[in-house]
């Protein structure tokens, strides 16, 4: 099996947990990602599959961005978001320190543990939607068809692409320097800082590119970001590799790759109506 399940699985997710989300509401089928992945973490090969996270992000998100105040929704989704990377820092970590000495499957046991403690969190917490979402009597038909009402087709095509692109190059970069560092004849420890920087730039980064997509625009900003990320990998591919030039442009494209999915993520849901905010995440 290979990553493509992971992210087959996250499609699925995507379109069967908005979906469902619909008719169940999101702080359920949020919870149900939730133990999906705890009992999938255990298993390899068709858990692979299982454990595709679509419907955990699309839900997540679309919960943060309906209780976003206005003028704040980029700030919102980024920090929501930066789960994605900091359990990518925190991977990075425990790996240096324990698949040396208690192998990889010590990794697994971790993330079992840690979403087995966020799936408690979710339970008693009890969230739920806005009033103003709750309120709306809409048929499920209407809210997947929202975005594409009168010349919205025009609008979600772009859209889709634009994070068809970018997510193909953020989860990329999650394994291609891996991958190439070890090509390269770099060590395991010097591999996971990579990991370590790529997404410690991406928590760190995406604070400052959110305040400054709320004050001059998601749209604007985004296209700044991706400008910068595309600077940092074609450097990477054309000049000499040395360790410390390396992790300078994965820090650039780290922190850009990833703000500029946040911000695709703002636009869309910006430029929506309410009820159509987890359809157009999808």
């Amino acid at each position: 099996m290979s990553d493509g399940d992971i992210y087959a699985g996250a499609l699925i997710g995507v379109l069967g947990g908005t979906a469902l989300a619909g008719r169940t509401g999101r702080p359920r089928v949020k919870a149900l990602a939730a133990a999906i992945f705890a009992v999938g973490s255990d298993f390899l090969g068709a858990a692979r599959l299982l454990t595709g996270v679509g419907a955990a992000l699309t839900t997540s998100m679309t919960l943060v961005r309906n209780h976003a105040p206005e003028g704040r929704v980029s700030l919102v989704i980024t920090i929501a978001m930066a789960g994605v990377p900091m359990e990518g820092i925190m991977a990075a970590l425990a790996g240096i320190f324990l698949m040396p000495v208690w192998g990889w499957r010590s990794m697994f046991w971790l993330g079992t543990a840690m979403i087995a403690v966020i799936l408690a969190i979710i339970l008693l917490c009890r969230i739920t939607e806005p009033a103003e979402m709750r309120a709306m009597q809409l048929a499920r038909v209407q809210k997947f068809t929202g975005p594409f009402a009168g010349r919205g087709y025009i609008f979600v095509g772009p859209v889709g692409l634009a994070a068809i692109t970018n997510l193909t190059t953020w989860l990329g970069l999650n394994v291609w320097p891996a991958e190439s560092m070890k090509t390269l004849g770099f060590s395991l420890t010097e591999t996971l800082i990579c990991g370590f920087t790529l997404n410690g730039a991406a928590v760190i980064g995406s604070w400052f590119t959110a305040n400054a997509a709320d004050k001059y625009g998601s749209a604007t900003v985004g296209i700044v970001c991706t400008a910068l990320a595309l600077t940092g990998l074609v450097k990477i591919l054309l000049e000499p590799v040395f360790l410390v030039f390396f992790l300078a442009c994965v820090t650039l494209m780290g922190i850009d790759g990833h703000s500029a999915q946040n911000l695709i993520n703002a636009t869309a849901t910006s430029a929506v109506a309410p009820h159509s905010r987890g359809t157009i995440l999808g």
